[in-house]
């Protein structure tokens, strides 16, 4: 997982291995691992606690990108997790992942300044799961 978000995420967006390492490992962690043909193609880890979910991260291979992998994982998430409520956050200037998830259901909630260090704000989404 940590050579995919090295792979995945720019350098002012990538996890260290400890904190890789603690989401994934973590009590109310809930994670998914996508292959294709043996190789890990992507991966994503949500923190669910009672009825709230927060994804923590959505990673998929950059070459493998638009084959609906990201949003079978979140499905896969969604009926894993049971939560009710998920939310997440996206760098404000990451157009892709904001027109992903927008289209995935989530809806904008907010701007969070300096969310992802100074001067890189974060735009905090919610989704809320029905049936």
């Amino acid at each position: 997982m940590f050579l995919m978000d090295q792979r995945c995420f720019d350098r002012r967006f990538r996890f260290s291995l400890h904190s890789m390492r603690d989401f994934a490992e973590g009590d109310f962690s809930v994670s998914v691992v996508a292959e294709i043909d043996g190789a890990m193609v992507g991966f994503a880890i949500a923190e669910v606690e009672g009825g709230t979910a927060y994804l923590i991260t959505l990673d998929v291979d950059p070459d493998r990108r638009r084959l609906g992998i990201a949003r079978r994982m979140l499905r896969w998430l969604e009926e894993q997790g049971g939560a009710e409520i998920w939310e997440l956050h996206v760098f404000a200037e990451n157009l892709e992942a904001v027109r992903f998830y927008e289209s995935c259901g989530f809806e904008l909630v907010g701007l969070v300044p300096g969310f992802y260090g100074a001067g890189m704000d974060g735009l905090a989404y919610r989704r809320v799961v029905v049936g």
